[in-house]
């Protein structure tokens, strides 16, 4: 964008920006509708509003995490420049990390220390970066994230792992199983999809308890 005139790059960082909320709207879109959880996304998006910037949604496998950090971006992004989604499920060191995450960001890694290039970029703009499924890199991915936050003031991180990453700007949301009636609302609204004829009675309650 530095190469371009300012009325080219206004045009262009738009265009991106656009691209990055129909992503959001994707991810929403495939991931389902956020069945309760009102109070934690509640209490996880004014957190990040005020004084927090990193904000780790940590538990179980399957208990709604990435959801979760979903329609907490969702939420967020007309308040930052840029908000990026970064699936780390397949990183398997720091370096790894750092790749999926430049290449999710489009950032043309040349030659310098990735970790250094991406903080620069952090510098110069306001950004949220989601970061979903850390725990098998939690230490890797911890020292990296610790640079970004010393280098980059306007970053905002929401990670989602099993495991917190044990870092002094840290604050934990512990997600737990859902309750009874909202597993009952989820069953209900996935089984609807699948076939419209679903109807919810005593017997497919017998098959969600």
């Amino acid at each position: 964008l530095k190469t371009l005139s300012n009325g080219k790059s206004s045009v262009l960082q738009h265009q991106l920006n656009q691209g990055k909320q129909d992503q959001i709207g994707l991810l929403r879109a495939k991931h389902g509708p956020l069945i309760g959880r009102k109070d934690l996304l509640s209490e996880i998006t004014e957190a990040l509003r005020t004084n927090v910037r990193l904000a780790s949604i940590v538990g179980t496998a399957g208990v709604g995490k990435t959801r979760l950090a979903i329609e907490a971006i969702h939420l967020l992004k007309s308040e930052s420049h840029d908000v990026f989604f970064c699936d780390l499920t397949e990183a398997t060191s720091g370096l790894g990390f750092t790749l999926i995450v430049a290449k999710a960001m489009d950032v043309v890694l040349d030659g310098q220390d990735p970790v250094d290039q991406l903080g620069d970029f952090f510098k110069a703009r306001k950004t949220i970066l989601a970061l979903d499924n850390l725990e098998q890199i939690a230490s890797e991915a911890a020292e990296v994230i610790d640079r970004w936050l010393k280098c980059a003031p306007s970053l905002t991180v929401i990670a989602t792992s099993r495991i917190g990453l044990q870092l002094p700007e840290e604050k934990i949301f512990s997600i737990q199983t859902l309750s009874t009636l909202e597993a009952m609302a989820f069953f209900s609204k996935h089984a609807k999809k699948a076939n419209s004829n679903f109807e919810f009675n005593e017997e497919s309650f017998q098959t969600i308890s």
